[in-house]
């Protein structure tokens, strides 16, 4: 007896593993279930058209549950055709035993399902931001593929969600009118927390690519990202990405730009989509640009005047949040003319409180500062510095220092009004060689009056300077008492004035009376008293 039961175990036993490895592997197919299931979901919504193949039952090991498959159903809902490739439909073994048929889980697959028909199934769904952003924000392309893993309670309602896929070609517009065109991606997203990678696009002559997102769903949404960028930007190019910038420079000049640079961003959006708060940095190289002057830039400091900027081999860093914090860095070469290319630094900081550009430049040509009889050599390695900010439509320059080996020339609180007059100036600081003989020693000072003091002052060129027309009198807005004192005046003739000593009156920018005295030697002097008349 006992033989017999133990037999009959061992066969029970057995046949069931079979059935479960056979179910496992593979299934059995039946159409005895195709009317009950369509009939289930047309109770649900009565405007599916559903038509399905053969349905497999399977059995899932690592899940222990019994599934129901089919693919290639044909599903049409309200005259839009789904795309869906398979269907997978679980139910407990629990419920089966008790003759129930309860499902915990549906996974669907989907494959080329066109942005347009999506469109057209959301606005069915009730209103919503989503359901504004996905009709009012995307076009064309396609979702590739697409599974949806959803579980279910008794009453068929979503407890849980998994969803992976891919898209191709779609465009997209975000804030601003922003249009990112032929975006390639594969995600994966649950109720907490979506990524995205492989992300490719074009915007406006740009390709985008190598990018990724992660998105976390709380109260919050919080999104970090990064992607890597290309452009090789021609005149038609640019206009397209500056359209909406209003800086007369980009619109004047012919600007080509090539390079590369990778971006990092991170956003804080609320419930209803509204942007919170914000950071991007952005950082890569610029390999070559070049930009044609519409206006040359023509100056008596240079003789050959500059119709051309050519920009390489240059490091570019950028960012910006929502805290008003704005950084550009540029550090690479430049060049204007055939001196070759020199080295350049921008840093621009931009804060609460103020803004201001910090620049670094060494000079690729030649400067001529006939006022003081000085000419620099940029094969010396001529270097200007500046700290710029801009202060209620003014610049102002809060010192500009040049050097040049032994030679320095330094000016503080240089202020140009909106008319790129000068407005105010704090003080200027000089020492030059010509020749290796100091020929330049002096500082100038604008305070109550205008103080010249110091052991030398060249004044070879200083007649053909202030006899020279010109059309802008760029002192215009002093009008102040004059004091100069000086060890030595270096004239044309070479022989110096020594002990120069000269007091006067500056209306306008422009000398009203003067009185100066000097001495050639010991025993010689010079006395002049000047004063202007009306109308002479």
């Amino acid at each position: 007896m006992k033989k017999i039961i133990y037999s009959f175990l061992l066969i029970t036993l057995s046949l069931i593993i079979f059935i479960i490895i056979y179910l496992s592997t593979f299934g059995v197919e039946t159409s005895r279930f195709n009317n009950v299931l369509i009939n289930e979901i047309k109770k649900k919504n009565s405007s599916i058209d559903l038509s399905l193949n053969k349905i497999k039952i399977k059995f899932d090991l690592k899940k222990v549950q019994i599934y129901l498959s089919t693919t290639e159903p044909k599903i049409v809902y309200q005259n839009i055709k789904i795309p869906i490739t398979d269907i997978k439909i679980y139910s407990k073994i629990s419920s089966i035993l008790k003759s129930k048929s309860e499902v915990s889980q549906a996974i669907f697959s989907l494959k080329n399902f066109n942005i347009k028909d999506v469109q057209k199934l959301a606005v069915r769904i009730k209103p919503s931001n989503f359901k504004t952003y996905l009709l009012n924000n995307l076009n064309n392309g396609k979702i590739k593929k697409l599974q949806i893993d959803v579980k279910l309670d008794k009453d068929l309602n979503i407890i849980d969600y998994k969803v992976n896929g891919s898209v191709k070609k779609i465009n997209i517009s975000l804030l601003d009118g922003l249009l990112i065109q032929d975006i390639n991606l594969n995600f994966i997203s649950d109720k907490s927390l979506t990524l995205i990678n492989s992300i490719s696009a074009k915007y406006k002559g740009i390709l985008i690519s190598n990018g990724s997102v992660n998105l976390k769903k709380n109260n919050e949404i919080e999104i970090k990202g990064k992607f890597n960028s290309q452009f090789n930007l021609n005149e038609s190019e640019k206009n397209k990405l500056f359209s909406g910038i209003e800086l007369s420079f980009l619109k004047k000049n012919k600007i080509n730009i090539k390079g590369s640079l990778l971006h990092k961003f991170a956003l804080k959006i609320d419930k209803n989509f509204k942007l919170i708060d914000y950071d991007y940095k952005s950082s890569g190289n610029i390999s070559e640009s070049k930009i044609i002057l519409s206006d040359t830039f023509k100056t008596s400091f240079i003789k050959k005047p500059i119709n051309k900027i050519i920009i390489s081999e240059t490091n570019l860093e950028i960012n910006f949040n929502k805290n008003n914090k704005k950084f550009l860095m540029l550090d690479g070469l430049y060049s204007v003319g055939s001196s070759g290319k020199k080295k350049f630094n921008i840093t621009y900081n931009l804060n609460k409180k103020n803004s201001k550009y910090l620049i670094d430049f060494d000079l690729s040509e030649n400067i001529f500062l006939d006022l003081i009889n000085f000419k620099t050599n940029h094969k010396n390695g001529s270097n200007i510095k500046s700290e710029v900010n801009f202060v209620n439509n003014n610049i102002l320059f809060k010192n500009i220092n040049f050097t040049e080996g032994k030679n320095s020339i330094s000016i503080n609180n240089f202020k140009l009004n909106k008319k790129n007059e000068i407005e105010s100036i704090s003080d200027i600081s000089v020492l030059t060689f010509l020749n290796n003989k100091e020929n330049n020693n002096f500082k100038i000072d604008f305070k109550k009056i205008i103080s010249l003091v110091g052991t030398k002052y060249d004044s070879t060129h200083l007649l053909k300077e202030l006899s020279r027309d010109s059309k802008k009198n760029l002192l215009k807005n002093f009008t102040k008492e004059i004091e100069i004192r000086l060890n030595k005046l270096i004239t044309k003739s070479q022989i110096p004035l020594n002990n120069f000593y000269l007091i006067g009156q500056v209306r306008k920018g422009k000398f009203e009376k003067i009185s100066a005295k000097s001495e050639f030697s010991k025993k010689e002097y010079l006395d002049i008293s000047l004063k202007t008349i009306k109308k002479n």
